[in-house]
């Protein structure tokens, strides 16, 4: 089975974290198993875990994959995933970076991992990097490009 993330999990930073909650899990459920098998009581209680590492968990265990597969992908995707980072003039909400995510694996690349940031000097727009290119969309960038008719314009005022 092939791990698809969520839009929720979006940087490397995010897959390592899911990643070290999948270890966590792993290492807890084969201590409660050896528990079991020797008829003893195991008294730790299950880690907490994300709504996402819950999720994810379910569906890779439906699907009779074992956990070290999963942690396995997990580096590989942080390892080798291609990337991209994105920059706000301020920080999105969750919901605007779950639909640009979604975007850009719906439009780029499936495996994108995507890193958010934010820079008030670039006024509104977005400028995207890649490991390829550099896109610039921001207002500032607009702007700058169109400084000439700004103060022509402001002059009329």
């Amino acid at each position: 089975m092939t791990l698809t993330l969520p839009a929720t999990i979006a940087s490397r930073q995010d897959v390592m974290r899911l990643r070290t909650e999948v270890e966590r899990y792993r290492s807890w459920m084969d201590q409660y198993e050896n528990a079991a098998k020797r008829s003893v009581t195991y008294q730790n209680e299950q880690p907490m875990l994300s709504e996402g590492a819950s999720l994810m968990i379910r569906q890779w265990l439906d699907s009779k994959q074992l956990l070290t597969d999963m942690i396995k992908n997990l580096a590989d995707i942080a390892a080798s995933a291609p990337s991209m980072t994105l920059t706000l003039a301020g920080p999105p909400p969750a919901s605007v970076q779950a639909s640009l995510v979604t975007w850009v694996r719906e439009n780029i690349d499936p495996a994108m991992l995507v890193e958010f940031r934010w820079n008030t000097r670039i006024l509104g727009g977005i400028i995207a990097k890649t490991d390829t290119g550099f896109h610039d969309w921001s207002y500032r960038d607009r702007l700058l490009a169109n400084r000439d008719k700004l103060i022509e314009r402001l002059a009329h005022v």
